[in-house]
C-alpha cells in the first residue's frame, strides 16, 4: 500500500544523515584543529558520534512505527476485503 512512501522516507533519511555527517566532519576538518589538544579532539568526535547515534535511533524508531502502522493497515485491508467478498 504505502510502501513507496516508506521507501522514499528511508532513502531521504539515508541521504540526509549522510550529508549531515559529511557536513559535521568537514566542519571539524576546516576548523582550527591544531589548537585543540588530542583529548578535546576525541571529546568532540565522541559528542558528534553520540549525536548521530541518537539521531539514527530516533529515525529508526520512527521508521519501525511507520512499518508497524503499514502492516496493521494492510491487515485491516485484507480483513475488510474478505468481509466484502463474503457479502
Amino acid at each position: 500500500m504505502d510502501y513507496e512512501k516508506l521507501s522514499a522516507k528511508i532513502i531521504f533519511n539515508c541521504f540526509f544523515t549522510f550529508f549531515l555527517s559529511s557536513f559535521i566532519f568537514s566542519f571539524l576538518a576546516l576548523s582550527d584543529i591544531k589548537k585543540n589538544t588530542f583529548k578535546e579532539k576525541v571529546f568532540s568526535l565522541q559528542a558528534i558520534t553520540q549525536f548521530l547515534n541518537n539521531y539514527f535511533s530516533k529515525k529508526v524508531g520512527e521508521l519501525k512505527e511507520t512499518a508497524i502502522d503499514l502492516s496493521k493497515k494492510e491487515e485491516l485491508f485484507s480483513q475488510n476485503k474478505e468481509k466484502i467478498e463474503d457479502l
